[in-house]
């Protein structure tokens, strides 16, 4: 939701719009009632303060909840299942900033504060926790991550973790894993 100004001061379009809507309610009703008032012949001192009454409600009603919006704040997941290309971590998004989370996920890089022109992962929108898988990973590099999320005022992120892969591969060569011996006869096995 892009801002714009009402005033000198910048407000999100929700609010703008419920101003609008506010303003224009407040012409059509005070001709209707100071109308109404004259026809029934109540001092103008009553009017006015009749009036004041009815507009200060409605517009601490109407605009009360025009709150400002804020960048998330989340928490950055531990960091588990290192291998030498890929790992697992995630967010827990503890406010919202008071907007709609439109992406979350995690950025990381091999150098620290990752942001989301880094490498990231994309993990859907909304509050609450998220699971992220990283790929494209280097073996036996250190990476640094942190937890996103995106809505309309801007990007937070979450506390900066560190961690590394794994090496690979053993001095070069292939890893060779032993199985179990099933079915064994005269000249085969499986």
């Amino acid at each position: 939701m892009p801002n714009e100004n009402f005033g000198n001061k910048p407000v999100n379009n929700v609010c703008l719009t419920k101003i609008k809507v506010l303003e224009k309610f407040i012409k059509g009703f005070k001709t209707t009632y100071i109308t109404y008032l004259t026809q029934n012949k109540i001092t103008m001192r009553t009017k006015n303060v009749l009036l004041l009454l009815v507009i200060t409600g409605l517009s601490a009603a109407i605009l009360g909840s025009c709150k400002k919006e804020e960048i998330p704040t989340l928490e950055t997941i531990a960091v588990s299942a290192i291998m030498s290309t890929t790992a697992q971590s995630g967010g827990k998004i503890t406010d919202d900033g008071g907007a709609d989370i439109s992406s979350r996920g995690v950025c990381w890089s091999t150098v620290s504060e990752p942001n989301i022109n880094n490498s990231i992962t994309t993990d859907g929108g909304g509050v609450g926790s998220f699971a992220s898988e990283i790929t494209g990973l280097k073996p036996n590099t250190t990476y640094y991550i942190r937890a996103y999320a995106t809505n309309s005022a801007g990007t937070g992120y979450g506390n900066e973790l560190s961690f590394t892969t794994e090496n690979g591969q053993s001095n070069g060569l292939p890893t060779v894993q032993t199985l179990d011996v099933s079915n064994i006869g005269g000249t085969a096995a499986r």
